[in-house]
């Protein structure tokens, strides 16, 4: 899981922080192909998270459009609480 995100991209990597290795493959590094062959590792992660995630909606027999609106409803209630407050105060910081 480490591989794809420190090897993956050499190009990222600043000047003189360079991994060296004996061996390459046409060309490219080993611990760069091992990054590169890695990031299938982030689609089978996504993949068993979001199988997880069902699994463990249908267990408790509730619909994922409930857990959306529930979601929604926490954040409107932030939103209709901290917003009028960060107008009054930007208000306040500007005339005084």
């Amino acid at each position: 899981m480490l591989a794809p995100h420190l090897f993956a991209f050499p190009e990222k990597i600043p000047f003189g922080y360079e991994f060296k290795t004996v061996f390459s493959i046409n060309g490219v590094s080993i611990p760069t192909c091992i990054g590169i062959f890695g990031q299938i590792c982030v689609s089978g992660f996504m993949f068993l998270g979001s199988y997880g995630l069902y699994k463990q909606v249908d267990k408790k027999k509730k619909l994922v459009i409930n857990k959306i609106v529930n979601l929604y409803k926490s954040y409107w209630k932030v939103f209709f609480i901290f917003v009028p407050i960060g107008f009054c105060w930007l208000i306040y910081v500007q005339y005084f």
